[in-house]
């Protein structure tokens, strides 16, 4: 195909996958791994919420934040360091993103439990105001890997672990702050 030629959809398709999520140069992915990576990652995401809702039978929401934001900011300095390397390839980043995106399950609803614990009596404006906050910090967020893009995983990994860690120093406050949630 010469410079200047129009391509049709299924080529731009094709070609996108060599920089599908994250921006790795290299081949093309094929169709039915692209279809893989789609089907994984929010099926992590529903096993470890399924999973959730069996972990909170032993353990209050507030202790079981603690420890899933640990393991969220393990994941996102893991894909840090992965990003930081640099692989040729698109699989060695995928194992740490998966980690990422499914322990998220773990962290949202009991983050969003501790937050409204004390506010029983106006469960709707919370909630509202969290929801709020959070599209707030995903524009900001995405906002920022858009601004640091430099053709890597890099910037992605970079505010992924930089949000961990901001998530570990929240949910120790709620420890100290006796965010307790009556179940």
């Amino acid at each position: 195909m010469s410079m200047g030629e129009s391509t049709t959809l299924e080529e731009r398709k094709r070609r996108a996958g060599q920089r599908m999520f994250i921006g790795i140069p290299g081949p093309s992915l094929d169709a039915p791994t692209r279809a893989l990576i789609r089907e994984v990652q929010p099926a992590g995401f529903i096993l470890f919420a399924q999973f959730n809702s069996r972990m909170l039978r032993r353990r209050p929401p507030v202790k079981l934040l603690q420890r899933t934001t640990l393991i969220y900011l393990l994941c996102t300095f893991w894909l840090l360091g992965t990003a930081l390397w640099q692989p040729e390839a698109l699989w060695p980043l995928l194992l740490p993103l998966f980690g990422s995106v499914a322990v998220v399950a773990l962290v949202l609803p009991n983050s969003s439990a501790c937050a409204m614990a004390g506010h029983g009596h106006q469960a709707g404006v919370a909630s509202a105001l969290m929801g709020t906050m959070q599209f707030v910090i995903a524009g900001i967020t995405s906002a920022l890997v858009g601004i640091l893009h430099n053709g890597t995983a890099v910037p992605m990994a970079a505010v992924m672990a930089g949000c961990g860690l901001l998530v570990v120093i929240m949910a120790r406050q709620a420890r100290r702050s006796g965010g307790q949630v009556v179940s």
